[in-house]
């Protein structure tokens, strides 16, 4: 199986057989989905879809065990637009530590990526914003919030990975011990931490009305929740990028979500 599609590798990569030529608009700065497909840069028109599996998204077709009746009522009453974002950079992003639940703060660089979050969604019309109770999270949130006049609102089912004793120890010594962190004892499983970020996602999006909604999250629990809506996205889930301070929009049509836009970032030239 292919892993992830990158920006470059979905223009000019290895599927290219499988879809019909496109044809891409220069003069358009917006991003969409024509057809299903992910569009990283211009806008992107497609006679139709591509017939490759990497198209990013759940449908009641192709939809993991979890996709539930919770799922069916969120489809008629929830909103159909949301923006996953990612926490600004921390000191422990700088020595690649393992975040999880210590409650770290944004450095000055997470700060200034946050502000630039704020910046760029300060007129996109937002009727929550969420986030992980975690500070370098709702710190982030609240940047967002402040830009579109509401109140950050923390959501418990959004927090960080649990790794237990590991917190705060440097990723690799993990990885060198155990081989992976899945694998090292008293670590939040990936199945535990799916189903609680998409169960959060679930009641969220069915209890929220009107426009848009922002969600701040972090690295592993966003990288959970897009597996989950879209399973075909690569097939590792740890290989989907998160950077510090990026967004992503989740858009959901008959049934599907569908990621429009993966790992952006302030100044790349895409706009909500």
């Amino acid at each position: 199986m292919p892993g992830l599609m990158t920006p470059d590798s979905f223009r000019y990569g290895d599927w290219s057989h499988d879809i019909t030529p496109v044809q891409i608009d220069e003069a358009s700065v917006a991003v969409g989905r024509t057809g299903g497909a992910l569009v990283a840069a211009g806008a992107i028109r497609r006679d139709k879809a591509p017939t490759h599996p990497n198209s990013f998204r759940r449908s009641a077709g192709r939809a993991p065990k979890r996709w539930s009746a919770m799922n069916a009522n969120a489809e008629i009453n929830g909103v159909a637009t949301v923006y996953l974002m990612r926490h600004g950079r921390t000191a422990h992003n700088v020595s690649d530590r393992l975040r999880g639940r210590n409650d770290l703060d944004l450095d000055d660089t997470g700060r200034a990526q946050a502000e630039a979050l704020g910046a760029l969604f300060a007129e996109v019309n937002l009727s929550r914003v969420l986030a992980s109770p975690l500070k370098r999270a709702v710190h982030t949130a609240e940047a967002v919030a402040c830009a579109v006049g509401l109140r950050v609102e923390p959501v418990e089912g959004l927090n960080d990975r649990d790794y237990g004793e590991w917190t705060g120890v440097e990723r690799s010594e993990v990885i060198d011990r155990y081989g992976s962190i899945e694998a090292a004892p008293d670590v939040e499983t990936w199945k535990a931490l799916s189903a609680r970020v998409t169960q959060a996602f679930d009641e969220l999006v069915a209890e929220s009305m009107g426009g848009a909604i922002a969600i701040v999250g972090h690295d592993a629990s966003n990288r959970a929740l897009l597996a989950a809506l879209a399973p075909d996205l690569a097939f590792n889930p740890e290989d989907i990028p998160q950077s510090n301070g990026c967004w992503n929009c989740l858009q959901r049509d008959t049934g599907s979500w569908t990621v429009t836009v993966l790992d952006a970032t302030p100044g790349d030239g895409r706009y909500p």
